[in-house]
């Protein structure tokens, strides 16, 4: 527990900044992307936030919460804003997840420091060790749990280069919400699912926002529909690119076939970017994936992300798109009356030639899911002041949760399948045969690597975190746990020396 002499040690070892709990702007650096949402909890309330300015720092940290039994969180980003540190944790899911996979299968070593010796040290460790010791260790941070296992300051990346993707293509723009316009998207990319050897090269993800009234947005817009679409260009100069698709995507987006009700007749720019099949280089290309906001609204929400077992085939039997659209409807026609607000996100994910679903055979990482098909982002944001209106939210969730899910009438899967990036649990031991496959091998192989690298659960702060086997916890999972957090910001550093192939990253 926390007494005068461990603030005074605090206060002390620390370069960095170290804020308690009450201080003036102990609270706008305490903001988390859930914690709004959360607060009520207890579970997102650090009693102090450091930020670490150096090795020392981060070693300090961990040294004196394994001497004082105070539980470290760590904190890199947040979101759109998002650093490093917990998106390559989590998998990096994004736009690019046919073509190149996640961000995480190409971390070829990180820097990490653990908190199982009396005096904590960094180590590298690296994806293709030999080391029984370092493969236990990389396999549990990267998929297991976001920041239960220790500190990552460095990870080094196998980058790809422009002059093998030179002729890449992409589509983004929005246009205003429609139901019919988005239930004929959302029907398009179905048809992708429906050919197994569908090119790699495409990814498409459709997303739709509720309208964003000024006191909860950072800019105030109107319900829209997001249309985002790559083309890899996988194959080098010398792949041909067929048109037709992102064609067949742009003319419903903009309301050209006759039974479209939309008809605008061209996309806007989204967030002052408008691609309608423009040929660039992928890192020029990837840069336009990045949305600079910190959150769609600015409000509490309930999260609901699924990835589903089912094909294309059968979502179209169950009529996924028609009920989809319909729930959205249901908040979308009265945004003011019901003070809810949404955001759903929809991406194709399957396929013979997927390296979403391929990079991660080698079994070197614990991500769980990747013989998905879809995922699909579900979230419901609402006004927080507002009792009502917060049980509409979380009534209309658990209403999306029981149809959307269920042997043979789930109408977005048979099995509840969740991910770390989108949870939706404060309980993840709880809760573990939704966020991990293989069960219950994969679970009890990472609380077995909880009990090797964290046996005091230093890196415990609150139940969303692997759990050691019985008799093997640590002695801080205690009630009336203290906390502390440390909040790394990223930087991209040079490295000189470093081979074209290999990037580092300092968080």
């Amino acid at each position: 527990m926390f007494n005068a002499i461990t603030i005074g040690l605090m206060m002390v070892l620390f370069k960095g900044a170290v804020y308690e709990r009450g201080s003036e702007g102990f609270d706008c650096r305490a903001y988390q992307y859930a914690t709004t949402s959360y607060r009520d909890t207890g579970s997102m309330d650090p009693d102090y936030i450091v930020y670490a300015q150096n090795d020392n720092d981060v070693i300090s940290a961990v040294t004196l919460a394994r001497q004082h039994r105070i539980a470290i969180a760590v904190r890199t980003g947040g979101h759109h804003y998002v650093n490093l540190g917990g998106h390559c944790q989590t998998g990096g899911y994004g736009a690019s997840a046919r073509s190149f996979g996640l961000l995480s299968d190409h971390i070829q070593k990180l820097r990490i420091v653990t908190a199982e010796k009396e005096q904590p040290e960094f180590r590298w460790i690296h994806r293709h060790s030999e080391s029984e010791e370092e493969q236990k260790l990389f396999y549990s941070v990267v998929g297991g749990s976001p920041g239960n296992f220790g500190v990552i300051t460095h990870v080094t990346l196998k980058v790809h280069k422009d002059e093998d993707h030179s002729l890449s293509r992409g589509v983004r723009g929005r246009i205003p919400y429609c139901r019919e316009t988005l239930k004929q998207l959302l029907d398009l990319v179905l048809e992708m699912g429906d050919d197994e050897d569908f090119p790699a090269d495409y990814d498409v993800v459709i997303t739709m926002t509720s309208e964003r009234p000024a006191q909860y947005a950072d800019t105030p817009e109107e319900a829209k529909i997001i249309v985002w679409g790559q083309w890899a260009n996988l194959e080098g100069a010398g792949q041909v690119y067929d048109p037709t698709f992102f064609k067949k995507l742009i003319d419903i987006a903009c309301g050209n076939d006759n039974d479209n009700s939309n008809n605008n007749n061209s996309m806007s720019p989204h967030e002052r970017v408008l691609l309608q099949d423009e040929e660039m280089v992928m890192s020029e290309l990837n840069n336009h994936w990045i949305i600079p906001i910190v959150r769609e609204f600015q409000l509490p929400y309930f999260k609901n992300v699924k990835a589903s077992d089912l094909p294309s085939s059968e979502l179209r039997a169950r009529k996924y798109t028609e009920w989809v659209t319909e729930r959205i409807d249901r908040i979308e026609a009265n945004t003011q009356a019901t003070e809810c607000y949404l955001v759903h996100q929809f991406a194709y994910s399957g396929g013979r030639h997927s390296r979403f679903a391929h990079n991660g055979d080698d079994g070197l990482t614990s991500f769980s899911w990747r013989d998905s098909s879809f995922i699909f982002v579900l979230d419901v944001f609402y006004n927080g002041e507002k009792p009502k209106v917060k049980a509409f939210a979380q009534e209309y969730q658990k209403e999306t949760e029981q149809e959307a899910l269920g042997e043979g009438v789930g109408k977005l899967s048979n099995q509840d399948r969740r991910l770390l990036w989108g949870s939706q649990d404060r309980n993840l031991h709880a809760a573990r045969r939704f966020y991990f496959d293989q069960a219950p091998a994969k679970y009890e192989r990472l609380a077995a690597n909880k009990a090797r690298f964290d046996p005091l659960n230093v890196f415990t702060p609150n139940k969303f975190s692997v759990q050691a086997p019985p008799g093997q916890e640590g002695a801080m999972m205690v009630a009336g746990l203290k906390r502390a957090a440390i909040r790394l910001w990223q930087t991209i550093i040079d490295a000189p020396g470093k081979r074209r192939e290999e990037a580092t990253t300092e968080l």
